[in-house]
């Protein structure tokens, strides 16, 4: 006889349901495959040896030592044969002792698990609940993480606008009568030129330019393809070199460079001609000055040495450290920054009288005349100090980078305004932006 209410958790059961449609649990009593009555919850069914021990719940025979049913047939004034009628069932949560509940208790296995059984003697196959799992629900990004997300793209933006951009102030400025000459990093590092009072910018090359320096009316310049020249109107380009350089120097007709395979210094001629390795040192930061090549060299600590422009007479010129082209030569005497201390130091060609000339940060050193111009602290103010050491002043509170000075004007890069050019006055009284 089919149960009124789901013994599991008493919701009203109709006379089609074969699972309850609150909780999922099977009906005992009916039997889809056949139609009639079968007790078919087998989560609460025999021992694999058949025995009816394993749970008096479910099981209701009238086999001899059942005490609990005995005792009901005590309380309730009847004999053990119908100590449970099919009327108490709807009372009670026991099964009733249908014919078909005996086969369970006596065979261990019904004939419906029969036929779903591997064989005779195997377990019988226990029902699952069909009740789909609950559905995790997709949590959202707390708002922190939101929020740290925002901060790390902004900080990347900030940081292709300014400190990736410095890849164009590797390349000071080239400035003559004819103009000024930059590498523009917004314009794919295109090589442009404009005039000393910031009007009539103009481009001169697509190409993309690593390194460049000018003699006469020539600017030569490296790209990913090789080694050019071109006039400063942009006029005459020709490839003199097949090979890519990273720093080049131009003086008396030939282009002094370091090729960028293996960084040793060599030179060609200005007209394509004659070209020949002069060192093989890993070369850095490379300058000419009065018949000698002076460059970092990162074989022997970062040190500064020189050799002469045929490539003899190699020379240790200091025994500090510097880093990038944190140096300048004029007469014979280096001035560099220890990158040990950060202090501004000098010392001559070859190799004798160091001296420190501060006692602060200093970097993007230039020489003119009898006077230092450099950033000072990590600011990048614009200092000037004689060569000796002394008067010495703050000209700005900009932030200059790798500077070139033509006439009584610095001309710079600064980053913390979008990699700007601009040109300043060597007593700081006058200011322009180029671009």
């Amino acid at each position: 006889m089919r149960p009124k209410f789901c013994e599991k958790c008493g919701n009203k059961l109709s006379e089609k349901d074969i699972f309850c449609e609150r909780c999922g649990w099977r009906i005992v009593g009916y039997d889809e495959t056949t139609n009639h009555e079968a007790a078919t919850d087998y989560d609460s069914a025999m021992n694999h040896d058949g025995s009816a021990d394993n749970d008096k719940s479910i099981v209701h025979d009238k086999v001899e030592g059942d005490d609990r049913i005995t005792d009901h047939a005590k309380a309730t004034g009847r004999d053990k044969a119908t100590a449970y009628s099919p009327s108490e069932h709807d009372k009670a949560t026991d099964h009733s002792p249908s014919d078909h509940n005996k086969a369970i208790a006596h065979n261990g296995i019904a004939d419906h698990d029969k036929s779903t059984a591997h064989g005779p003697g195997a377990p019988p196959t226990v029902a699952s609940s069909t009740k789909d799992p609950p559905k995790t629900k997709k949590k959202d990004l707390p708002l922190p993480v939101l929020i740290g997300i925002l901060v790390i793209l902004v900080g990347a933006f900030v940081l292709w606008k300014t400190v990736l951009k410095s890849a164009e102030l590797m390349k000071p400025p080239l400035v003559s009568d004819a103009g000024v000459f930059f590498a523009d990093f917004e314009r794919g590092s295109s090589l442009y030129r404009v005039d000393l009072d910031g009007k009539n910018k103009k481009r001169l090359s697509k190409d993309f330019i690593k390194a460049m320096d000018m003699e006469d009316n020539w600017i030569y310049y490296s790209s990913i393809l090789g080694i050019y020249k071109i006039r400063d109107d942009g006029t005459d380009k020709t490839q003199l070199f097949d090979k890519s350089a990273e720093y080049i120097q131009a003086a008396d007709s030939w282009i002094y460079f370091v090729e960028s395979r293996d960084y040793n210094i060599c030179r060609i001629r200005t007209d394509g001609t004659g070209f020949e390795q002069i060192g093989d040192d890993f070369a850095c930061a490379l300058k000419h000055e009065a018949g000698w090549l002076y460059y970092r060299n990162a074989d022997a600590g970062h040190c500064i040495f020189r050799i002469r422009t045929d490539g003899s007479d190699r020379q240790q010129v200091t025994t500090d450290k510097i880093s990038f082209a944190n140096y300048d030569v004029s007469d014979g005497v280096v001035y560099y920054k220890d990158d040990d201390s950060g202090y501004l130091c000098r010392v001559n060609g070859d190799g004798t009288g160091r001296q420190e000339l501060n006692e602060h940060f200093t970097y993007s050193i230039v020489v003119k005349g009898d006077w230092i111009y450099y950033g000072r602290e990590w600011q990048g103010h614009p200092t000037k100090i004689r060569i000796d050491g002394s008067e010495e002043t703050k000209i700005s509170d900009d932030n200059m980078e790798h500077p070139a000075i033509f006439g009584d004007w610095i001309y710079y890069a600064d980053s913390r305004k979008g990699v700007g050019l601009y040109k300043l006055k060597i007593d700081g009284s006058e200011k322009k932006k180029l671009r």
